[in-house]
């Protein structure tokens, strides 16, 4: 019997949907079908052109992608996150441009299902959820780094009114997002400046995008920055309570709808791409799977992603388990994912050869876009000390 998905892949897949509502699987079919004929075959040029993949965007509205995650009563499909992380991964595998825009609404859907706590907010989420409008989230700022106590974006009040004032980076999705989570400092009970959540809608008077980032990889993520200058908002904009932007953001690291996914994607694609690559079945390209090197690495890159893939299905399955425990076996997952997918992406440049370093060669693009996993939050390095924090603990407890 022929197998559905390659074997390296195989188990991941069904962990996931086998968790998930019986209609998920022929929902994921109808998405493979979607990046196959639809986003897929537009993912050069987005890349080259540096466009927003519109027409990719527009294709997984129809079919309800952009509420995976969100609940049925709330307008989404409620798959849960262990669909959403596979989404991620099987739209990046097409185009990881438009699954980073994926990924970052889906972090906002699922925030707002999780600590949503007004009216507008739920019927922000509604909207979010139906794809009618795009979500995107401002955590970082150039000088603070991971220590979110340095953030200079803020409110500042009179005691009568908010205004928020700051400016926020590398923001993903911004040509089309409509609802920014931006995480800055607010007032607390005793009129201390605490990390919180603001949901604010693009079109507030003061709230502008300074620049669209022309990057090396994800060209066609509209990342880039917004400017806020007396961005006028009350306190019911809070997306949970003030102080709590600590809690939203290790909430948003107990799934696995992270880079990682996206690393996971890409790697995917390029191993996909350079089977037939050594074959000889690209035009131009002669075969050399006779040399013992070819061979070997053909056989690593497939451990090395059966090893990612499985790791992955573990970790969705702690989360699915018990959502509040598992979020550093996620975050390794991150980690272990994205340096995959630079190591998968690299060895299949060297096998390219000279033809490698040319922009028609297919894993050019693959190995930049894995190179921005590595920086994207939480950052590799931000990931190893919450390991480490983790085993130190352990070694704590067991003394």
């Amino acid at each position: 019997m022929e197998r559905e998905y390659p074997a390296y892949r195989a188990g991941f897949v069904d962990r996931v949907l086998g968790a998930a509502p019986g209609d998920a699987r022929n929902w994921y079919r109808e998405l493979r079908r979607l990046c196959r004929e639809v986003i897929e075959p537009g993912a050069e040029h987005i890349d080259r052109s540096r466009g927003y993949p519109r027409t990719s965007i527009a294709a997984l509205r129809e079919i309800g992608a952009f509420g995976v995650v969100a609940p049925r009563q709330c307008g989404g499909l409620g798959y849960g996150d262990g669909v959403g992380a596979l989404a991620v991964e099987e739209v990046s595998c097409a185009c990881p441009s438009t699954g980073a825009i994926l990924m970052f609404h889906s972090q906002v859907v699922r925030r707002l299902a999780m600590f949503g706590n007004t009216r507008r907010q739920r019927e922000q989420l509604e909207q979010l959820a139906l794809g009618q409008r795009m979500g995107a989230s401002a955590w970082s700022e150039t000088d603070a780094g991971a220590d979110k106590r340095m953030m200079a974006t803020q409110v500042v009040t009179d005691g009568s009114s908010w205004k928020v004032q700051g400016s926020k980076q590398f923001i993903t999705g911004l040509e089309a997002a409509e609802l920014v989570h931006v995480l800055l400092r607010a007032p607390g009970p005793a009129g201390e400046l605490v990390p919180t959540f603001l949901s604010v809608e693009m079109d507030t008077a003061g709230l502008s995008i300074e620049e669209i980032y022309d990057l090396v990889g994800l060209r066609g993520s509209s990342t880039g920055s917004i400017t806020l200058d007396g961005v006028a908002v009350e306190p019911t904009d809070v997306v949970g309570e003030v102080g709590w932007g600590n809690k939203l953001m290790s909430a948003n690291h107990t799934c696995c709808i992270h880079p990682g996914m996206i690393a996971l994607g890409i790697a995917r694609s390029a191993y996909e791409k350079l089977a037939p690559w050594t074959r000889g079945d690209w035009p131009q390209v002669r075969q050399t799977t006779e040399y013992q090197n070819t061979r070997f690495t053909l056989a690593e890159i497939e451990v090395q992603l059966g090893s990612a893939y499985a790791y992955a299905a573990q970790a969705i399955e702690y989360a699915h388990r018990d959502p509040n425990g598992a979020g550093v076996d996620c975050v390794k997952v991150k980690l272990h994912a994205s340096t995959t997918g630079l190591s998968v992406t690299s060895a299949a440049m060297r096998l390219a050869g000279a033809r490698g370093f040319r922009r028609d060669c297919p894993f050019e693009r693959h190995w930049r876009d894995s190179q921005a996993t590595l920086l994207m939050g939480p950052t590799n390095e931000i990931v190893k000390e919450r390991v480490a924090a983790q085993i130190a603990q352990t070694s704590s407890d067991s003394e």
